[in-house]
């Protein structure tokens, strides 16, 4: 655990790691449930780059915020247009 003087200017550059709340990560069944379509269309998804997401021994894990950056980049795009 990192020492910090009593009264330290605790800003986010000077806060210690292990302090810092660490990113949520969903996984491809949970994106599916949260858009109402099949686990099998994000993993299509993850597998051709589209959505940005990490493979684990355990299976696909998507940060939450990559997740918020896929479905910005798709909104209100009509699905004729996507790739």
């Amino acid at each position: 655990m990192a020492n910090l003087k009593s009264g330290a200017d605790l800003t986010p550059s000077t806060v210690p790691a292990e302090w810092l709340p660490r990113p949520r990560t969903l996984t491809p069944r949970r994106i599916a449930e949260r858009l109402q379509i099949s686990e099998r269309e994000v993993l299509q998804w993850l597998r051709g780059g589209d959505l940005r997401g990490l493979r684990t021994d355990d299976g696909w894990r998507v940060s939450e915020r990559q997740f918020e950056v896929f479905l910005e980049e798709r909104a209100n795009i009509p699905a004729s247009t996507r790739r």
